[in-house]
This record gives C-alpha cells, structure tokens and sequence, in this order.
C-alpha cells in the first residue's frame, strides 16, 4: 500500500494541480475579456468615424458647391476680360503692373 509520504505527495499534487488550474482559468478569462474589449474599442473608434462623416458631409458640401461656384465665377470673369476690347485691355494691364 501507499506510505504516509506518498499520500503527503499526492495530496501536495493535487493542490498544485488545483492551482495550476484556477491560475490558468483565470488567465483564459483575462484573455476573452481583453479580445472583448479590444473589439469594442475598434467599434467605436470605427463607428466615431462613420458618425463624424454622417455628421459633416453636409457642411463639407456645402462649403464644396461654394468654391465650385467661386472658381466658375472667375472663370466667368477671366473669359469676359479676354472679350473686353483693347483699350480697356491695355489700361487693366497697365493697373495691374503698377500695382506691383
């Protein structure tokens, strides 16, 4: 049969086992929970993201059709001023140099 050591031995075992287990539960634990964690920090950093485009795209529209409209009504401009006749054309280009 088994000796009073042996069992000392076994039963040390068993503690340790125990141990052992309960460590490594909790480590599992801690793993799952910081996966969790991780995937709900990207969904907000993701959702903050397609929440801000929702927010201001109609402002950056917005602001998108005003310098379209600005550089069409230079556009505008610089074709008229290639229209205007000569004299005219001379003096703008006269005030211009001056100015510089």
């Amino acid at each position: 049969m088994l000796e009073q050591n042996d069992e000392k031995k076994i039963e040390e075992l068993l503690d340790l086992e125990r141990d052992n287990n309960r460590m490594l539960r909790s480590m599992r634990r801690s793993i799952v929970l910081g996966n969790i964690m991780t995937v709900i920090y990207w969904l907000i950093v993701i959702g903050g993201i397609g929440w801000t485009y929702y927010y201001f795209q109609p402002y950056v529209k917005q602001y998108i059709n005003l310098y379209d409209t600005a550089m069409s009504a230079i556009d505008t401009l610089d074709q008229q001023s290639k229209t205007l006749p000569g004299n005219i054309k001379g003096l703008l280009e006269g005030m211009s140099s001056r100015g510089q």
